[in-house]
């Protein structure tokens, strides 16, 4: 029992370590400062002349891509789905075909092609670039 125990936590403390790893330098010492060190938005705020509203949007985006890291892991291991966001694309019967259509696009042409063919196609109703480049570099990443 004490074994399997261990092994346990060292397969989490594996899978988590991969995926602090896949942050950048700030997001990955904001989170050793709250979560390690025990620090406040305040505190850290006063140690790094860092507006507080800055480091709280930086936290927020940090603990959503540490949860896509995770994702698999925690489904493969504990048998739990996490819900991703609330990315329609995500949540999209057709996401596979649709992240297809976003790597595959012409690069040298601007985004309003594919989301004018995912709203045609796929009826959902993506207005803003950003939202296909957001579901790019976080959702994608996490796969």
């Amino acid at each position: 029992m004490q074994s399997s125990r261990l092994n346990s936590r060292a397969e989490i403390e594996a899978n988590v370590t991969r995926a602090l790893a896949r942050l950048s330098e700030s997001e990955r010492e904001l989170i050793i400062q709250m979560y390690f060190l025990g620090r406040s938005f305040d505190e850290i705020s006063r140690r790094t002349n860092r507006q507080r509203h800055r480091l709280a949007a930086i936290h927020h985006r940090t603990v959503l891509k540490l949860q896509r890291c995770l994702a698999g892991f925690v489904a493969r291991r504990f048998e739990l789905h996490v819900p991703l966001a609330h990315c329609p694309i995500c949540l999209s019967p057709y996401r596979e075909e649709i992240d297809l259509m976003i790597v595959n696009r012409d690069r040298s042409r601007t985004w309003k092609a594919v989301m004018d063919e995912i709203r045609w196609r796929y009826r959902l109703d993506i207005r803003a670039p950003q939202r296909l480049i957001g579901h790019e570099r976080y959702h994608m990443l996490a796969e």
